[in-house]
């Protein structure tokens, strides 16, 4: 699977796909199954027949069926097995001879004209454009610069001519434009064009945009990722009810309500992932998680975590870069943002990298402030940028380019690096106190072919104030975890930054102790989006890893590591004043033996997608012919408000003769999330004689339960409408 999403292991016998943390099956995972069940090729008659396989051509055409091995598998009774599904194991999976081509596309829609600072947020984001084609340039890899809002369009270079930028050539997706040479940047004035508050948020036309882009390049589906900045304030209502107008997508109007399976589909079809970075100081996290989700991508908040009045286009800028390199399946070994002190007239920022890397990027990015106390250039260019080796070989960096200034970056690639301790270093000698004090710089690092694998997770987009959140992360080198690190996460919110440890001792919600998942517990006091960045510390000689269960026959034991590295990793979510899923039922005792028909609940505070939204009553009872209607999307308000969404679920459940006679939770399940109306109802004794049926299914994520998986059959207006599609289904073994 491609590095940076959501790791989905094979089961020994079935190759159905498990979470590696909740063990949910790839089934359970909405974005994938309304694929499943309406898209790819052909409608499977279970959810569970589709396998790692499947997910894998999907994801990897240029794969070879069923397995592709290299030298290096050599684990006995492995090798030459055509049931060893390699492709979950990212070692073994030759990621840098396969095409990277990726585009950056920017929400230039009126949402997006300025940030809370009242800074120009879509004039920064294409500094980092600039950055991304730059990378693309220098690894000559396929890139393409994209802006978007009633429609996608390709951004074009300038060149300067007579003291004014004209317009050049467009920065389309394929071998990208190398913005170097003197006087040539991109073409601004276009983007004051097209940023005005009567512009929409048609996410329809982005998505079919960067399909037909894609198609039109010839790149090889499976290798196409998309990078999307944006506030996530898609254009949910069309005054004119076209559904083909902003608010509609293929005949469907008001789509993001009525059919948000479309984008599986499209993402699907046009074999891309699609990768979504918010920005702003409100963004909508959910619906922006709920499409990273549906096209097999990741999600960041790239949030303020400066002091309050930091800029946010610079936060975006700096993920950027990140993304760029995540997008590349390099490994981010640092990324700080900070003003510059004002006392210092010299900064660094140090990282680890490990032994064995190929090459190391590390870039500094310029905020957008533009200061003029020195001078008319900005003061970002009077700075000097020096890269220091482990041992002590100083990479100084030339005058930039005319792109680097433009800009405001400079970038350095170091082949075959070092392994120890690296050290970026700032000049600013040449700058006042009170300059440097106005003055935000971004440090980013990546490594190309480290060895690590890092992930982090949230398992909701959105809490409500004072909920535990739970955050989780790991490690995987060479298919197993890695133990004995030193980690902490540093969350950002609403201009306040704060660091929290997190421990694999299994008291601080991680599970097993010693399993490699770390966590910590965290209970938000403050509302709005927030970032999580979590930074990893593998201490030589202590860090080792941790095979899992060896399915597949004997494999390697614990080994420790004898190389130290420091590792960043990602995470989002969003706290809102209110109700977030919060479940509400008013359910009659269920008799055993019976059938009970038009059962009613409601679920507030959240976002529910079509596919995958499973509700179920626990062991011996069977909920189908599920309906969800949303009762609050008649308005015409132009933004979708997550927290003002509620939903009425009916259904009907059969009741086993078996059934325990127990209280009973109504459990409503959207991918990996649970909200549940606890004590909903109790199994009572009916009418029936036992005959022996619990009803029941064996999943395979730890408890055991029995429903349908429900299918979209038919939407209404307005109205989110589940069929039943598929028998009883979903999971495993205690």
């Amino acid at each position: 699977m491609a590095d940076g999403a959501k790791r989905r292991w094979c089961d020994a016998n079935t190759h159905i796909h498990l979470d590696p943390k909740t063990g949910a099956s790839l089934s359970q995972h909405w974005g994938v199954l309304g694929t499943v069940l309406n898209h790819y090729p052909t409608p499977w008659s279970s959810a569970e027949d589709f396998n790692c396989w499947d997910q894998a051509k999907l994801e990897w055409s240029s794969l070879q069926f069923n397995g592709q091995y290299d030298d290096d598998i050599g684990l006995p009774p492995n090798e030459g097995d055509p049931d060893f599904c390699t492709w979950n194991v990212p070692d073994y999976t030759d990621t840098e001879n396969l095409a990277d081509w990726s585009m950056v596309m920017i929400d230039a829609s009126g949402s997006m004209g300025q940030d809370a600072n009242g800074n120009p947020g879509w004039t920064y984001a294409v500094d980092g454009g600039e950055y991304f084609n730059q990378v693309a340039v220098n690894k000559q890899t396929s890139a393409g610069l994209y802006a978007w809002g009633d429609d996608l369009w390709a951004v074009k270079s300038a060149t300067e001519i007579n003291g004014a930028w004209v317009p050049n050539q467009d920065l389309a997706l394929g071998t990208p434009v190398d913005l170097a040479p003197d006087n040539v940047a991109v073409y601004r004035p276009e983007i004051d064009t097209y940023v005005n508050a009567k512009h929409h948020t048609n996410l329809c036309a982005v998505l079919e945009g960067a399909k037909a882009a894609f198609t039109h390049a010839k790149a090889p589906a499976g290798d196409r990722e998309v990078v999307l900045l944006t506030d996530a304030k898609f254009t949910r209502v069309d005054p004119k009810h076209d559904p083909n107008g902003p608010a509609g997508c293929r005949g469907v109007e008001t789509w993001i309500v009525n059919k948000p399976e479309i984008a599986a589909q499209i993402c699907a079809e046009a074999g891309m992932r699609v990768n979504v970075i918010t920005t702003g100081a409100s963004p909508r996290i959910g619906l922006a998680s709920w499409l990273a989700e549906s096209c097999s991508g990741w999600h960041y908040y790239a949030g303020d975590e400066q002091a309050a009045g930091g800029s946010l286009p610079h936060a975006a800028k700096v993920y950027e870069a990140v993304a760029k390199a995540v997008v590349a399946g390099d490994v981010i070994a640092l990324h700080e943002r900070a003003p510059l002190v004002a006392t210092m007239t010299t900064e660094a920022r140090t990282f680890v990298v490990p032994a064995g890397a190929r090459a190391l990027d590390v870039a500094w990015l310029g905020s957008p402030l533009v200061v003029t106390g020195e001078g008319t250039d900005h003061a970002f260019n009077s700075l000097g940028f020096e890269l220091e080796s482990p041992t002590s070989i100083l990479y100084s960096h030339p005058i930039g380019d005319s792109s680097e200034h433009e800009a405001l970056y400079r970038r350095m690639e170091v082949d075959s690096p070092e392994p120890g301790l690296w050290t970026m270093r700032l000049d600013t000698s040449q700058l006042s106190s009170t300059t440097r004090a106005k003055l935000d710089v971004g440090w980013v690092a990546s490594v190309v072919e480290s060895g690590y694998s890092p992930f982090t997770w949230v398992d909701r987009p959105v809490w409500e104030l004072g909920d535990d959140v739970t955050i989780s992360t790991n490690v995987i080198k060479a298919g197993a975890a890695v133990g004995g690190m030193q980690v902490a996460s540093r969350l950002s919110a609403a201009g306040h930054s704060w660091w929290i440890p997190m421990f694999d001792d299994g008291d601080h919600g991680d599970g097993l102790a010693g399993d490699g998942v770390y966590a910590a517990v965290y209970t938000p006091m403050i509302e709005g989006p927030h970032a999580v960045k979590v930074d990893y510390e593998i201490v030589a000689g202590v860090s080792h890893t941790i095979p899992g269960d060896a399915i597949f026959g004997a494999g390697p034991g614990p080994q420790i590591l004898s190389d130290a590295a420091t590792l960043v990793a990602h995470a989002s979510f969003a706290v809102q004043d209110g109700p977030t899923g919060l479940v509400r039922a008013d359910l009659p005792a269920l008799g055993t033996g019976d059938t009970h028909q038009d059962l009613s609940a409601t679920i507030e505070g959240i976002f529910l997608p079509s596919s995958g939204t499973i509700v179920s009553l626990g062991e011996g009872v069977a909920v189908h012919d599920l309906e969800v209607t949303c009762l609050s999307c008649d308005d015409d308000a132009e933004e979708l408000d997550p927290a003002a969404l509620v939903y009425r679920l009916r259904f009907d459940a059969d009741v086993a003769t078996d059934a325990p006679l127990t209280k009973r939770d109504l459990l409503v399940e959207i991918g990996t999330a649970d909200y549940r109306d606890e004590g909903a109802t109790m199994v009572v004794p009916g009418d029936r004689p036992a005959s022996g049926n619990s009803g029941s299914v064996a999943l395979g994520y730890g408890r055991e339960r029995s429903s349908f998986t429900a299918r979209v059959a038919a939407v209404g207006p307005r109205a989110l409408r589940f069929i039943i599609r598929v028998a009883q289904g979903i999971v495993a073994d205690r």
